[in-house]
């Protein structure tokens, strides 16, 4: 029998990783670790040690090669954009930290395109 972290693994690969972040639910993850009497924490900790990342959502657990701080299209926007790019980050700081919550998870669940769609008016926006 495969280990959860087997199932895991084989489950995000088909779903597009390492390339893509890929969400799967959040419930039979934990049930499966609940009868295997393992922790939910410890399960993602062995993952992450074979360098799947991991985050826990309200309903998903998002997998992911790297760090959420890596994104290319993140680092590209922060090239193209100079002062502005740091003028909206010290805006974000002092914004209600639920509303910005709720901001990430918006972007968080938009397909990489419409990501790229976004970055790409923005940086119109800017020209």
């Amino acid at each position: 029998m495969a280990t959860i972290e087997e199932s895991i693994s084989l489950s995000i690969q088909k779903n597009g990783y390492p390339t893509s972040k890929v969400r799967l639910p959040f419930r039979p993850i934990f049930d499966a670790c609940k009868r295997e009497n393992l922790k939910l924490s410890d399960v993602l900790k062995n993952l992450e040690d074979q360098g799947i990342s991991s985050q826990i959502e309200e309903e998903k657990i998002l997998f992911f090669n790297g760090s959420l701080d890596s994104d290319p299209n993140l680092e590209s926007l922060k090239s193209g954009m100079g002062d502005l790019f740091g003028s909206a980050m010290n805006q974000m700081k002092s914004m209600d930290p639920k509303i910005l919550d709720e901001l990430k998870k918006k972007v968080m669940n938009m397909s990489p395109k419409e990501r790229n769609e976004m970055l790409n008016k923005a940086k119109d926006f800017i020209k």
